[in-house]
C-alpha cells in the first residue's frame, strides 16, 4: 500500500498504518478508483469525486494536511493526529472537504465499505494530492471568485439596469420536477432542481439574444449548477426585439447539500464584470 511516494516523509505514515491494522483486514471491496481532487474558487476547499465502487455501501473520504503530517512525524506524534475523515453513504460518488487551510496541499484518499461503523476496514484507494485556493479578499464572492459589483449582491426582485436594457430576477425556487414538452422531469438522486424566472427589458437597438449557461452562470456553495431541458426557457428562447419586455425561465441541476447559490448575469453587450444574485436554499 505504497500510496505516498509523492511525499517522502508520508511512506513512513503507510508503516504505520499497515502496523496499526487499518489496512491489515483482507481487502472484502474492490480497490477504489484514484479519486480526482480540485480546488473550489472557494479558499480553503477541496472537491474530491471518484468512481463508484461495486458492493460499496458507504465511502470514507480520508484528508491530511501535508506540512501537519511532516510536523507530527518530526513531534514523535502519530501522524493520525493529522487524518481528519468524512464517512459518507455509496450513492454519493463526491465530497467537498471545507474548513481547511488555504494555499495548502492535502492528500486524499477514498476508501469503500460494506458497514459505516465496525466490520471490515476500508478498502483503500491510491492517495491524490491538490492544493486549495488562497484567500480571494474583500470585494470578491467566495463561492464564483468573481468581482464584487458595486452594491454587492443582489437579491430575488432587484433589477439592474444598464444603459441599453435591464434584468430582473423574478424568482428563484428549489421545484421537486418540471414538465416540458409533455415530459416530467425529477431530480435525480443526490440533485435537486433550482427554476429561476428573469425578465429582460431591451433598449440595445437591435434584437436581445440571452441563452442560460453562456450568457449567466450559476454556482453554489455545494457545486457548479447545470442548465438542463433543452428547449425550455431562455436556452431556446428568441430573441428579445428592441424596445419590448420578456420573462422566461431556467432549470439547474444543483447538488442536493447545497444551501447558498450566486447567479451571474453579464450586460446586454457581455463587457464588464458580471451582476451577481444571491439566491438562499432549503
Amino acid at each position: 500500500m505504497s500510496r505516498l511516494t509523492r511525499i517522502p516523509s508520508f511512506l513512513a505514515l503507510i508503516v504505520i498504518l499497515l502496523i496499526a491494522g487499518i489496512a491489515a483486514t483482507p481487502a472484502v471491496l474492490p480497490e477504489p478508483g484514484t479519486p480526482t481532487v480540485m480546488a473550489t474558487p472557494n479558499a480553503g476547499e477541496l472537491r474530491a469525486t471518484w468512481s463508484a465502487t461495486a458492493g460499496a455501501q458507504f465511502y470514507v473520504v480520508g484528508w491530511a494536511n501535508r506540512e501537519e503530517v511532516s510536523q507530527m512525524i518530526a513531534g514523535g506524534r502519530e501522524w493520525l493526529d493529522a487524518f481528519h475523515y468524512a464517512t459518507i453513504p455509496a450513492n454519493y460518488t463526491g465530497h467537498t472537504i471545507t474548513g481547511i487551510k488555504p494555499s495548502t496541499e492535502y492528500a486524499v484518499i477514498v476508501g469503500a465499505k460494506t458497514t459505516r461503523f465496525g466490520g471490515d476496514a476500508p478498502t483503500w484507494s491510491q492517495w491524490s494530492f491538490a492544493t486549495t485556493a488562497g484567500q480571494h479578499g474583500e470585494g470578491f464572492c467566495p463561492i464564483t471568485g468573481l468581482p464584487l459589483p458595486p452594491g454587492g449582491y443582489l437579491s430575488v426582485g432587484d433589477t439592474r439596469r444598464w444603459t441599453d436594457a435591464s434584468f430582473k430576477m423574478d424568482s428563484a425556487a428549489v421545484v421537486p420536477s418540471i414538465t416540458s414538452g409533455g415530459a416530467t422531469y425529477a431530480a435525480r438522486e443526490g440533485d435537486k432542481l433550482l427554476r429561476t424566472c428573469s425578465t429582460w427589458t431591451n433598449r440595445t437597438g437591435a434584437d436581445l439574444y440571452h441563452f442560460a449557461g453562456i450568457d449567466n452562470n450559476l454556482s453554489t456553495d455545494a457545486g457548479i449548477g447545470f442548465v438542463t431541458l433543452r428547449g425550455y426557457g431562455w436556452l431556446d428562447a428568441s430573441p428579445v426585439p428592441n424596445g419590448e419586455t420578456e420573462q422566461a425561465c431556467d432549470v439547474w441541476i444543483i447538488p442536493a447539500s447545497a444551501t447558498v447559490a450566486i447567479y451571474a448575469i453579464y450586460d446586454a453587450n457581455s463587457t464588464g464584470n458580471a451582476v451577481l444574485y444571491r439566491v438562499g436554499l432549503p
